[in-house]
Formats: C-alpha cells, sequence, structure tokens
C-alpha cells in the first residue's frame, strides 16, 4: 500500500494497494485522476526523492509497503507552432487539444474534434500538419 502527495505535503491518494509486480503508471494514473490533469504532466519522486519512471514496475524499485510517493506537477499549456509560424496546436492542462491558423497546415482540427477531446500527452507536427500522441 503507497500514498501520494504533493510537493507541497497535500495529500493527493491517501492509500493505493500496488501489486510488486504492478506499474508505476497506476500510481500516475491514480494521481492525475484525482488532480484532473494528465500523466505526461505528473513525475513521481520515491521518499528518498528519486525520480520514478511511469514505466517501472514496483519490484524494480525500492518502494516498501507504507511508503509516500511525492508527485510534482509541471506547468502547461504546451505549445507547438508550425515551422513557418501560421498553423498552431496546444494541449491544455485537461489533455484536449486546440488548434489555430492556417487550415491546410494543420491549423483546422474540426474532423477530429472528438479523437481531441482528451488524452492527449504531447503533439508532434511537420510542415503541413500535426499529430497527437495519445496515452
Amino acid at each position: 500500500t503507497l500514498s501520494i502527495i504533493l510537493t507541497s505535503g497535500e495529500e493527493v491518494v491517501p492509500q493505493l494497494f500496488v501489486e510488486a509486480y504492478g506499474s508505476l503508471k497506476e500510481l500516475a494514473h491514480a494521481a492525475t485522476a484525482s488532480l484532473e490533469v494528465t500523466p505526461s504532466r505528473c513525475v513521481l519522486l520515491s521518499p528518498a526523492g528519486d525520480r520514478l519512471a511511469h514505466t517501472q514496475n514496483v519490484s524494480d524499485t525500492q518502494l516498501a509497503d507504507g511508503d509516500v510517493v511525492t508527485v510534482l506537477v509541471l506547468g502547461v499549456p504546451r505549445l507547438f507552432a508550425h515551422s513557418h509560424g501560421r498553423a498552431f496546436a496546444a494541449v491544455r492542462g485537461d489533455g484536449s487539444v486546440v488548434t489555430w491558423g492556417e487550415a491546410e497546415l494543420g491549423g483546422n482540427s474540426e474532423k477530429v474534434k472528438a479523437q481531441l477531446s482528451g488524452g492527449v500527452e504531447h503533439v508532434v507536427g511537420n510542415q503541413r500538419a500535426f499529430a497527437a500522441i495519445k496515452e
């Protein structure tokens, strides 16, 4: 059983049972659900202050029953621009995406609006389009 707190000491998840072979992704998702942010914005820190990768299993860490994991929430929004500055995309704090600018360069995402309504971790682009990378 692990607990999750913010760097301020505020409790985020009082107790969460995670199997030894369970992924730390479970911790990240519990924290993000409570904080209403995307997992990519959360950095997990061990009681010793070491960064814990979301992809690690509990058994691969030094975590023990009763430990308190700290979550550091990174800032947003993240903005991505076309190389000529004519189309833009931003990932909002809730994991949704907004685009604007020249439609033919990626500035219009109306046709995929439903797919961009949440769960987006980041956006990448080229000269003609943006692609959303989801959880």
